[in-house]
């Protein structure tokens, strides 16, 4: 199944942990969540709300307030059914799609500078993406020590801290391998 079709999955857990959530509550708490490993836009969750409310997985509740009407979902005990059936599935191996990788691939029809710069760049990047998880890593468990889910959180955090970890030890070789070419390039 590709990433658009599982988007429901992400957003009915989400409803289940966090019942009348709103479309912008929904994509706050990914961006305190999923966001490094599972990110959804705005324009992505509408379209899935609406899919669910008509599959009758969710239920929205309008309300109106200081002149604005605002809706927020609650997952139904079908869409409980679906996530938790969702969730005894074989996982999938995901489709990379890397455009530093690509440009990488295609380095050869550039200036090795450029590739370098990329590299660079994207290091940096790795490295921010890393102390965030790293500080989340410290926070969750003093912010929420009687979770029960706190040891599933853990282990995604530490996915990506690895998985990060992993990039950054790539891009310091891939550095090393580069600046040999453009010593050969100079020459």
């Amino acid at each position: 199944m590709a990433k658009a079709s599982k988007s429901r999955y992400a957003i009915l857990g989400i409803l289940a942990n966090a019942p009348g959530s709103s479309g912008y509550d929904i994509r706050a708490s990914m961006e305190g969540s999923t966001d490094f490993f599972w990110r959804e836009t705005f324009s992505s969750i509408y379209p899935v709300l609406e899919s669910l409310e008509k599959e009758n997985l969710i239920i929205a509740v309008e309300s109106s307030g200081e002149g604005r009407k605002r809706t927020t979902y609650k997952i139904t005990n079908e869409g409980l059914k679906t996530l938790q059936n969702w969730l005894t599935e074989d996982v999938e191996l995901e489709q990379a799609r890397n455009e530093l990788l690509l440009k990488i691939f295609f380095g050869d029809l550039n200036a090795v500078s450029s590739s370098i710069q990329h590299i660079e760049t994207y290091k940096k990047g790795i490295s921010a993406k890393k102390l965030v998880l790293e500080t989340i890593r410290k926070s969750l468990p003093k912010e929420y020590p009687d979770e029960a889910a706190l040891p599933f959180w853990l282990l995604t955090v530490e996915f990506g801290i690895r998985r990060l970890q992993a990039s950054l030890e790539w891009a310091d070789h891939a550095l090393t391998q580069l600046l040999k070419l453009k010593k050969k390039e100079l020459k």
